[in-house]
Formats: structure tokens, C-alpha cells, sequence
């Protein structure tokens, strides 16, 4: 009978895998980590916040907004309690100066200020008073000078002041309140943290230094100056004074210790402070003979050049001199050449021999090459006046030349019949009326006139 079960037949081994039972932990383990690497959880929280925050922050907004309201109408509150801009108050900031100055203010001149101008007259009066009080107080007589400059200062510590005041007015109706309703202490943190953002101190302090620098500090450094002539020399002068025998060895050195100079320190001043000759001359004593090349090169450490420089220095100075006698050289080569006693290719050998580059040479020869390609030069006069005479040239010829020359129209005439006299005065006799007119002639259109009748605009007869 059967159990219920196929069996397998028999003779056959089981085929049935062996699985292994999973660990439902792990794979938990596993899937969390995963969310979380992936940023799900943090994502999750981030936009529940981002959602849920602006429902108070605007709740926040909406109940500070409210306060600053209630604020703003206790300040405005306190501003009309204070009374500022009117006749009693201008009164109060006369009263305030006069007590701490001990010199009556006149609040009539305030308010008039007030009335013409506004605030910013009020203020510009209430400091022009204050400084005005200073100056008679620091020189007796004496008025305070107008200017923009003073207009300015006056009207800022003017505007200070009454700052300060509406601060005492304050601080004096908070006192006046009780304890438990108190607000005006907290609103006076306002103009407290506002003096101070805007540094209301140091900006009246920068107005009135020039005032106390002229009238206080500058007078007071001029008479102790005067009785304790506490200024010291300079260090060089103190030095060439030692020299010149007015300042003793002992002194020099204790002032240059007061000056903070240590022995060596001095030493080495008065080697720096001391005169010598310049780095040409001492060259100039060793070209002469003076004195030898290692004396050279000392002295040229003394001037300020490094022992290893002296030298250098020295074969650059000569070679500067040297190339002064090389370029007068090349000179007297392109006179050679341009006179064509040499040729170019002697100059370029001749030139070689001093060091010249290939480069450099070929400019000599360019420099002289127009000499070369060009007429430089001409018969002088009198060769000229030969040779027409003796029948080798024409008027024609000397004309161009005397073209060439420069000369203008009328000398040109002049030359021409210079020269016609010379070969023929009889000739020359019966043409002179007739060269005398055109000479007038080249003369007058020299000068800018029309040409005399008898002739054209150039002065050729008409007839």
C-alpha cells in the first residue's frame, strides 16, 4: 500500500536541491542602508521642514512687524515729548551750553537761526557760538574767521550737540517713568548704538582738531621749542659739523647714541657721510698715473661698489672710452671710402681687425653709400665764371647753378650780367638800361607787384 507520497523508484538518489533558509535581518539590514546611502531619509526631513517652517517665520515676521509699529509710535511719541525744533527747546540747548561752558548762550539767536533757515541754520548757529566761545577763550580778542570750512564744522558740532541734548531729554523722561512701564530705557539704546554706528565722537573730535592744533598745539610745540630746542641735527650734518670742528667727538657720539646708533653704526656713518671722488675721476687718476689699479678698485668699494664689481666696473669705464676713439676711426674709414681712396672691401677688412661684426660693418658702408651714388659736389664760382669765359659753359649752365646754389631771381640776374661785363663791356654797355629794367622788374615781383609794362609775368620782354 501506498503512504500517500510518490516515492522515488527505487534504485535512484534524490535529485532534490538543498536550499539554504534566507536571513530576513540581513537583507533588512541590507535595504536600509541602502535608503540611506541614497539620501531618502535626509531628503524626507529637509522638505517637511522646508514646508513647515514659513508658517511660523511668517507668524515671527507678522508679530515684529507689530512691535516695530508699536515702537515707531512710541518714538514719535517721545520725539513730540522732547520737543525738538521749537523755542523750548533751542532754549534748553542755550541753557545746557552756558551751564557747562559757564558763558551765556543766546537762544533769541537760535530760534531766529530756526526761522530763517530750519534745523540745519539753528545748528550751523548754535556751533559757530561754540567755536566763537573757544577762540575768544584761547585768544583773547580775537573773532572767528568765516570761510566754508568753518560754515561746515560749525553747523556738524552744532548738529552733535543737539544730538547729545535729545539724548539727555531722554535718558531724563525714562527716569521720570516707573519702573514696571519703562520702555523709554530700551528705546534709548537707539540713539546710543545710532551715535556710535555713525561715530559721532570721532567725527566732532576730526572737526574740531584744526581748531585746537592752531590755537593750542602749534603755539605750545612753538614756545617749548623755543625754551628746550629739543630738535637734533641730522646724522650727516652732526658728522661734517665734528669735522668742520664745531661738534666735539664726545657729543657727536652721545647724540648719535640718543639717536640710536651704536658704535659701529656711527663708524660706518662717517664713511657714507664723507665725501670722495666719483667713480669717473678715480679712473681718470689711474689713466694719469695717479694711482695704481688695485688703489682703483678701492676706492670704488668705498663709493658703494661690491669688491667683485670694482673691476667690471673698471674694463666697462675704458671700454666706453675706448669706443669713443673706435667711432672717430669709423669715421675717418667712411671719409676714406667716400673720397674713394679706399674701396669697400678694404674698409670691411680694415674694419675687422678692431672686432667689428659682419653686421655693424655693412652699416658703415650703407652710411656712406649716398656719398658714393650721389653728386656731393660743385665748381665754385669763379671756376665757373673761367669757364664761361674761356667758352666751355653757357648762361644756361650757370643759371641752373646758380639755381642749385640758392640764389633768387634778381641775384641770378645780377650773377648773369656780372659775368656778360666781365667778358664784354662794350656789350655789356648798350644791354645796361635794359638790365637795369628787368632787375626792377624781377625785384618788383619779389616783392609781390605786378610786373612794370615792357614785360610778362616773368619778367621776359613783351616787345
Amino acid at each position: 500500500m501506498g503512504s500517500g507520497l510518490i516515492n522515488p523508484p527505487e534504485g535512484t538518489p534524490s535529485s532534490i536541491p538543498n536550499i539554504p533558509i534566507p536571513d530576513y535581518t540581513q537583507q533588512a539590514q541590507q535595504t536600509a542602508a541602502g535608503l540611506k546611502a541614497a539620501g531618502w531619509w535626509d531628503d524626507l526631513w529637509k522638505s517637511f521642514w522646508e514646508h513647515l517652517a514659513p508658517g511660523p517665520g511668517l507668524v515671527i515676521g507678522l508679530f515684529a512687524s507689530a512691535i516695530d509699529s508699536i515702537l515707531a509710535g512710541a518714538m514719535n511719541f517721545v520725539s513730540a515729548l522732547q520737543g525738538t525744533n521749537t523755542p523750548g527747546f533751542f532754549s534748553l540747548v542755550a541753557a545746557t551750553l552756558s551751564d557747562l561752558t559757564g558763558v551765556e548762550f543766546s537762544a533769541t539767536a537760535v530760534q531766529a537761526s530756526f526761522k530763517q533757515g530750519g534745523a540745519p541754520a539753528a545748528n550751523a548757529a548754535i556751533g559757530e557760538a561754540f567755536l566763537s566761545l573757544l577762540v575768544s577763550e584761547m585768544l583773547p580778542g580775537s573773532k572767528l574767521p568765516t570761510g566754508p570750512g568753518v560754515t561746515a564744522a560749525s553747523a556738524f558740532l552744532g548738529y552733535a550737540m543737539a544730538f547729545a541734548v535729545r539724548e539727555g531729554n531722554l535718558a531724563v523722561l525714562s527716569e521720570l517713568l516707573p519702573f514696571e512701564v519703562n520702555i523709554l530705557g530700551g528705546l534709548r539704546e537707539y540713539g546710543t548704538g545710532m551715535a556710535d554706528a555713525l561715530g559721532l565722537g570721532r567725527l566732532t573730535r576730526l572737526a574740531m582738531a584744526p581748531l585746537m592744533k592752531i590755537l593750542v598745539q602749534d603755539p605750545v610745540t612753538y614756545d617749548l621749542n623755543a625754551v628746550y630746542t629739543p630738535t637734533m641735527l641730522p646724522a650727516a650734518s652732526m658728522i661734517k659739523a665734528n669735522w668742520r670742528g664745531e661738534l666735539s667727538a664726545g657729543d657727536l657720539n652721545t647724540n648719535l647714541a640718543k639717536l640710536g646708533y651704536s658704535p659701529q653704526a656711527i663708524q660706518a656713518l662717517q664713511v657714507d657721510s664723507a665725501l670722495f671722488p666719483s667713480a669717473s675721476q678715480i679712473i681718470d687718476e689711474m689713466r694719469c698715473g695717479y694711482i695704481s689699479a688695485s688703489d682703483a678698485a678701492a676706492a670704488l668699494v668705498v663709493l658703494g661698489y661690491p669688491p667683485d664689481g670694482a673691476v667690471p666696473y673698471t674694463i666697462a669705464e675704458e671700454a666706453s672710452r675706448s669706443a669713443s676713439h673706435l667711432d672717430t676711426l669709423i669715421s675717418h674709414y667712411q671719409t676714406l671710402m667716400q673720397n674713394r681712396w679706399i674701396s669697400a672691401d678694404q674698409l670691411s677688412s680694415d674694419l675687422q681687425a678692431y672686432g667689428l661684426s659682419a653686421t655693424e660693418i655693412q652699416w658703415v658702408k650703407t652710411a656712406v653709400a649716398p656719398m658714393l651714388e650721389y653728386t656731393t659736389r660743385e665748381l665754385s664760382a669763379s671756376d665757373l665764371e673761367t669757364a664761361y669765359l674761356n667758352g666751355l659753359i653757357d648762361l644756361t649752365y650757370y643759371a641752373a647753378w646758380l639755381t642749385r646754389q640758392g640764389y633768387s631771381l634778381p641775384d641770378q640776374a645780377i650773377m648773369q650780367y656780372l659775368l656778360l661785363i666781365k667778358q664784354q663791356k662794350e656789350v655789356a654797355a648798350d644791354q645796361l638800361a635794359s638790365w637795369r629794367n628787368r632787375i626792377a622788374c624781377l625785384n618788383a615781383i619779389a616783392k609781390g607787384q605786378p610786373a612794370p609794362p615792357g614785360f610778362d609775368g616773368q619778367c621776359n620782354p613783351t616787345s
